[in-house]
Parts: structure tokens; C-alpha cells; sequence
């Protein structure tokens, strides 16, 4: 690192150097590569400034302009590769963000639809009708419907397991004289 002193001599020595001399033959070529892209960024602001301060610069600019008006001319500053890089970035950056949105998102959606259920088989015995109708439709989400209220006294005997398909439960109702049929709305008969 320079100290300050050391700055201030370098300062004044590059001050003093007089400037290179304009060759307007070397600007006009300048000129015409600068539409193609074909010009660096020193040689970008190098135009800039003369333009801005050198009357013959500025001539020569506008004679481009008139000659060439198929050529985009501008002064303004394209910086295509860092536009690209900031785009790209951009883009990467949606994109990681939208991920993690849905990651995140069906993360919990996920967590709150998981039910924990018994796992375990419930036996039941001399239980009302009324009561296991109640463990059908906390177990398998479907109405009850009794045709004739007198069935709801009627007393069972039997088991229950929640991971058992509901016809397979239907089947072992009817084994103890229970009647029952699913209508169009997915509701459960008890006749």
C-alpha cells in the first residue's frame, strides 16, 4: 500500500506527463469498431471523453452518425456481459427461492394433513350398535345412517382395526346379522 506521501509524488507525476496528442485517424477507426462491440472499455471511455471535450472528436462523431445511419452510435455505456451475469444471477436466484417456497409450502401442508391413528385392533363386546357406527365414522370418514331406529339399541360383539378396508368391516357385521349398503353419496345403511 502506498503511503501518503509516495501518493501525492506519483500524483504529481502523473499530472505532469503531458498528454498523448490527438490523431483523428485513430479515433475515426475507433469510431467504427464501436458499433460492431469490437472496442474495450478503456477504448469505450477513451471516446467518451473526447467527445465530450475535443471539438474534432465531436465532428468526427457526428460525421459517423450521418454517414452510417444503419450503426447504432451512442455514447451510453453497454455492459452486455455484466447484463447477462446479473440476469443469470437473477434467474438463479428466482429459482432457488421458488424452490425453496414450494419445498417449504408442501412441507407443511404435509405435516398438518397427518392424522395420527390408533394402530391397534379395538375389540368390543355386548356394545350398542349406536357406538360402533360412531367407530365407523371416526374411523372411515362416513355417514351412518339407521333405516330403523330400534337398531341402535341392538347390542354387538366384534373387532375393529383401523388399518382393515371398510367392505372387509361391513362383511364381519353381517356375520353378526347386521344388514347394510352404501348409497350414491358414499353413506352407510344400517336396515
Amino acid at each position: 500500500m502506498l503511503s501518503l506521501r509516495k501518493y501525492v509524488r506519483r500524483a504529481k507525476r502523473v499530472s505532469n506527463t503531458a498528454p498523448a496528442p490527438f490523431n483523428i485517424d485513430e479515433f475515426i477507426d475507433l469510431i467504427v469498431l464501436k458499433p460492431a462491440g469490437k472496442t474495450t472499455w478503456k477504448e469505450n471511455r477513451y471516446i467518451r471523453r473526447q467527445v465530450r471535450t475535443n471539438p474534432k472528436a465531436a465532428q468526427a462523431w457526428e460525421d459517423a452518425k450521418v454517414t452510417s445511419p444503419h450503426e447504432h452510435f451512442s455514447l451510453r455505456v453497454y455492459h452486455f456481459p455484466l447484463a447477462k451475469m446479473a440476469a443469470i444471477c437473477l434467474l438463479a436466484t428466482l429459482i432457488g427461492v421458488g424452490i425453496y417456497a414450494f419445498t417449504r409450502y408442501y412441507r407443511v401442508r404435509v405435516s398438518v394433513q397427518v392424522e395420527n391413528k390408533q394402530k391397534q385392533q379395538t375389540h368390543f363386546a355386548n356394545k350398542r350398535l349406536s357406538e360402533v357406527a360412531g367407530m365407523i365414522e371416526e374411523n372411515y370418514s362416513r355417514k351412518v345412517i339407521f333405516d330403523r331406529e330400534a337398531l341402535k339399541t341392538t347390542q354387538l360383539s366384534g373387532r375393529m382395526d383401523p388399518t382393515m378396508p371398510l367392505d372387509e368391516f361391513l362383511d364381519e357385521l353381517r356375520y353378526n346379522n347386521v344388514e347394510t349398503y352404501i348409497d350414491k353419496k358414499g353413506d352407510i345403511h344400517i336396515r
